[in-house]
């Protein structure tokens, strides 16, 4: 879905997805997308109320959360510059789908150390 949108609006997709933490492997298994509130193509910023309502379906979700960032890139499932930004302020794992090859790749970045994370969707 992440890349027919991407497709479809020639810009980056967002959201929140919804999961659990299971032996360190996160499952994914719902993701809500908020509109791009960004004025370049090739950049993101989540509407807040897309945010405000992931959060919320997933307190509806007992025993789930928000385990993760997902975004859409035009070209590579790695972070870009801005992404390793936001890794530092927003210290969720971040799921980067190749709107290309629609493959994705999981990464964390904490104490300036980036590592890619096994991701599993359900």
């Amino acid at each position: 879905e992440l890349c027919s949108l991407h497709s479809r609006y020639g810009r980056e997709v967002a959201g929140l997805a919804i999961g659990v933490e299971v032996s360190g492997v996160l499952v994914v298994e719902d993701v809500v997308i908020g509109e791009n509130l960004a004025e370049s193509s090739d950049r993101f910023y989540l509407d807040p109320v897309a945010i405000v309502e992931a959060y919320r379906y997933a307190e509806l979700m007992e025993g789930r959360d928000v385990v993760s960032l997902v975004h859409t890139h035009p070209e590579g499932a790695y972070p870009s510059y801005l992404d390793l930004e936001g890794m530092e302020l927003w210290p969720l794992t971040w799921v980067i789908v190749d709107s290309e090859s629609c493959t994705a790749r999981a990464w964390l970045r904490r104490g300036g150390r980036l590592w890619e994370v096994p991701v599993r969707t359900v």
